[in-house]
């Protein structure tokens, strides 16, 4: 037994030594890495002073001072004109890149918007319809019932859209019209103009959108 934990104390301490000896060459191989990089920074320090030094070859006080100010200048030396142009022009495409996939994406999801909206007024005056067994006609609706964005479509008490939605732009071309048949109105459009969709609906095609009675 006592053997047995001997070699076992032994087999420890050989372990302990190994590791140690193992932690000494790992400070020892940075230490010349370090001494290395040292090394390689003071050649090239000692080649930028001798290459300023040029027309400086005196030891006086004004050529060690202009020896030490060349030597500053050159390691604080940051980008030259040129590379500052070529990242301001690279940071410019970038920024116009991102600008215009921006302003795309910000078009087609109003267009969407449009879309929407007129389904659901579409819906409104169907419902309506299903009511008063016809369409309203201009007479029936506020002037801006489409474009005060707090319009409502309603026959007596009863509401079948409060509000009724408004063009996202709401400016312009920009804006939903309602045109209803002839009088009684049993057939209207829906209008509005898009932005990038091309579809048209029931326009046909271009950026003039149209939704009718089904």
């Amino acid at each position: 037994m006592m053997t047995v934990l001997l070699q076992q104390r032994v087999i420890i301490f050989v372990l302990k030594i190994y590791n140690r000896d193992m932690e000494l060459s790992a400070v020892s191989l940075q230490l010349s890495v370090y001494s290395y990089q040292f090394t390689v920074i003071s050649k090239k320090t000692w080649a930028l002073l001798t290459q300023k030094s040029k027309n400086c070859l005196l030891f006086t006080e004004n050529c060690i001072h202009q020896r030490r100010t060349s030597l500053w200048l050159e390691l604080r030396s940051g980008f030259t004109f040129v590379e500052l142009l070529v990242v301001i022009t690279i940071i410019a495409l970038l920024s116009a890149i991102g600008l215009a996939n921006y302003r795309t994406v910000s078009q087609k999801t109003r267009d969407s918007k449009r879309k929407s909206d007129l389904e659901q007024i579409r819906a409104a005056l169907e419902m309506y319809r299903s009511d008063q067994g016809q369409y309203p006609t201009i007479t029936d609706l506020p002037a801006s019932f489409l474009t005060s964005c707090t319009g409502t479509l309603t026959s007596g008490a009863k509401t079948y859209m409060d509000p009724i939605p408004c063009d996202p732009k709401n400016t312009g071309s920009y804006q939903y019209t309602y045109t209803p048949g002839a009088v009684p109105p049993l057939s209207y459009q829906l209008e509005t103009t898009m932005e990038v969709d091309t579809s048209g609906g029931t326009c046909g095609s271009g950026l003039s959108y149209c939704v009718k009675q089904p």
